[in-house]
């Protein structure tokens, strides 16, 4: 049998990991999983492997000197944008990004809106 050949919208949906760090003590990991087109994911784990928290459209993410936190940005939702675009609103108009704010000891999620 023949194999089928890859189109665009099979690499649309491959996801490629962007922005991978480690923190200052070593003991976390964070990285951002993003498709080819549509809405990404921060990711951060321990160094041991276990999954701490995984935020939907997190991107721009990095850890604070001591550690403690990992701030990053929260896009709009991809479909929304484009949706907005289309209907040519203006640029003030379009949602802004969130100011996210993660802390490491009590796995809290902090949300600062329209930053």
């Amino acid at each position: 049998s023949q194999n089928k050949q890859l189109t665009h919208e099979d690499f649309d949906k491959w996801n490629r990991i962007n922005s991978s760090k480690i923190s200052a003590d070593g003991n976390f990991i964070l990285y951002e999983l993003a498709p080819g087109q549509g809405d990404g994911s921060l990711h951060i784990t321990k160094n041991t492997g276990k999954k701490i928290a995984d935020i939907p459209r997190g991107t721009n993410a990095s850890f604070t000197w001591d550690s403690k936190y990992v701030v990053f940005h929260i896009k709009p939702q991809y479909d929304s944008v484009i949706a907005l675009r289309r209907m040519k609103t203006e640029k003030d108009k379009l949602p802004k990004d969130t100011l996210g704010i993660y802390n490491l000891e009590t796995n809290e999620l902090e949300k600062i809106a329209r930053v």
